[in-house]
């Protein structure tokens, strides 16, 4: 038998790999096994060499493989002994890297349990902090509901807590009873006087919930040991800031008003009744200084005025508290406050009253002419400050212009009043002509304050003003009214006085609630 050509070099098993059989020898052994190292387990495999006479040991698969494809010349030789203690390393290191993987699997079910136990806490809290809310709620409405002076009825359907109706409306009418020597008041149909609006006008009129810092009231401007004045040339509001205006007397305000003209309170005859006027100081920048929006949501969630406001107009519920019922109840209250016990009506009404000479000369000169008799000198105060025995408001009830400041054109007037409203130049500085009762309680006078005593306002008059092309003509026609001595000046002055009327600062039912009653609601 001929030699079999070798095989490549590249192909052929190491020397250890090929061995003779021994008695000792392990692992297993082939017969009739190709010695090349072509690493497949086959006689048949080999191409180069025949079958050799002896036997080898085959090598593992991956070993062969490695082999067939040149991969792995350099690797350290391997017996079968040692890829058996390899295989059976990987899988110790498989298993315990299962084992891991099981033990990551049984922590991260264990975490998914506590994060369950967590939600299921957290649910089981908020049912608790549920219930103890719906019974703080449940509490605080008994509270609520059984506290007698402050209840304002069941629940209702517009917002909470605020029906009203279990509160009775039963009004009791208050008739205006004028004071001797006073006319009849005329009351607007629309807003029928009460004795429950009369006491929450009054309330509102004091209470300082009506400004927008809680610093001033309606009173504060209008303060009653000064004949609902405050003393001052103009107005001063919460900001500190002087307004254009004097703080009007609110003494028989109410006689001002006549139902068919558009013209009748201010100064400048600004508003028409009553009900308006009062609207105007809340929002006025320079005096109160807040929006009724927020004085109504202040009045609707207060624990008394609610209460008020049913007793007073019989509202339903509290939502229906609106600035327009405020401007009728401080009206109501406004039309209360009449004065008419000054020594000139004890000498009109009482038996073996009289007044001084002094006084009664005074009114001689005040009444002038204004009786339709011939008199020596007429000081020409009657035809503005005109006055019966039945009808002494001491006020014409209109506008004009007094001579306060000069013009050459109906244009030129630095504040044009009644103009400024009406529009009309004729009109142009023209002011409302005060009632004369209580004068000498409500300096500095005029509409801006100008003069600060009853004799400088009488040395006004008596200079006949200053020239304008609408001047009243009982100042641009007057005869005598320059030729004003001191002593008839004196005596003029007196009679005003007389007109004082100091019993109504101790009314209570005049004075601020607040101060003067223990519980004023």
């Amino acid at each position: 038998m001929g030699r079999a050509p070798a095989c490549p070099a590249h192909l052929r098993w190491p020397p250890h790999v090929v061995r003779k059989r021994t008695t000792r020898g392990r692992g297993r052994v082939l017969r009739g096994f190709s010695a090349c190292g072509h690493g497949v387990a086959s006689p048949l495999v080999c191409h180069f060499a025949p079958l050799h006479p002896f036997r080898v040991r085959a090598p593992t698969p991956a070993l062969a493989a490695a082999r067939l494809f040149g991969l792995a010349y350099h690797q350290k030789p391997l017996t079968p002994t040692r890829d058996l203690r390899l295989s059976t390393r990987d899988l110790r290191l498989t298993s315990y890297f299962l084992r891991l993987t099981s033990y990551d699997l049984l922590l991260t079910t264990y975490f998914l349990r506590l994060t369950t136990y967590d939600l299921r806490l957290t649910t089981y809290d908020l049912r608790l902090m549920q219930k103890y809310y719906l019974i703080a709620a449940a509490l605080a409405f008994f509270v609520l509901a059984c506290r007698p002076d402050t209840n304002i009825g069941p629940l209702s359907p517009n917002s909470p807590f605020g029906r009203l109706d279990s509160t009775p409306y039963n009004p009791t009418a208050y008739p205006i009873v004028s004071p001797n020597g006073l006319p009849t008041m005329p009351i607007p149909d629309s807003n029928p006087t009460t004795v429950e609006g009369i006491k929450l006008g009054r309330l509102l009129f004091y209470d300082k919930i009506l400004s927008a810092d809680f610093t001033m009231s309606c009173a504060s401007c209008h303060q009653i040991d000064k004949a609902f004045t405050d003393g001052l040339p103009t107005a001063v509001g919460i900001a500190g800031i002087a307004s254009r205006r004097n703080s009007m007397s609110l003494i028989n305000v109410g006689y001002n008003w006549k139902p068919n003209r558009q013209n009748n309170f201010n100064w400048d005859g600004h508003f028409a009744t009553l009900e308006a006027q009062v609207l105007a100081p809340v929002e006025h920048p320079l005096e109160l200084n807040i929006s009724w929006d927020t004085v109504i949501a202040r009045l609707q969630a207060h624990p008394h005025y609610p209460r008020l406001f049913r007793k007073a107009f019989g509202i339903d519920y509290i939502n229906q508290i609106n600035k327009q019922l405020a401007a009728k109840a401080m009206a109501q209250f406004l039309r209360t406050l009449n004065s008419a016990a000054s020594q000139y009506d004890a000498s009109q009404w009482q038996a073996f009253q009289y007044l001084t000479e002094e006084e009664q000369r005074g009114f001689d000169l005040f009444l002038g002419d204004s009786r339709g008799g011939s008199i020596s000198k007429d000081a020409e105060c009657g035809h503005c400050h005109n006055v019966t025995r039945n009808f002494a408001t001491f006020a014409r009830n209109d506008f004009s212009n007094n001579g306060l400041d000069s013009a050459n054109t109906l244009a030129d007037f630095p504040d044009y009043g009644l103009g400024a409203i009406t529009g009309r130049n004729q009109d142009n500085g023209k002011f409302r002509e005060v009632s004369l009762r209580n004068i000498a309680l409500t300096a500095p006078y005029m509409h801006d304050g100008r003069f600060s005593t009853l004799e400088q306002v009488l040395d006004h008059y008596a200079s006949g003003g200053h020239p304008s092309p609408n001047l009243a003509n009982e100042m641009a026609a007057s005869p005598t009214i320059r030729t004003l001595t001191a002593q008839e000046k004196s005596d003029i002055i007196a009679f005003l006085h007389a007109l004082t009327d100091t019993s109504y600062v101790n009314r209570q039912e005049w004075q601020d609630p607040f101060v003067v009653e223990p519980n004023p609601w």
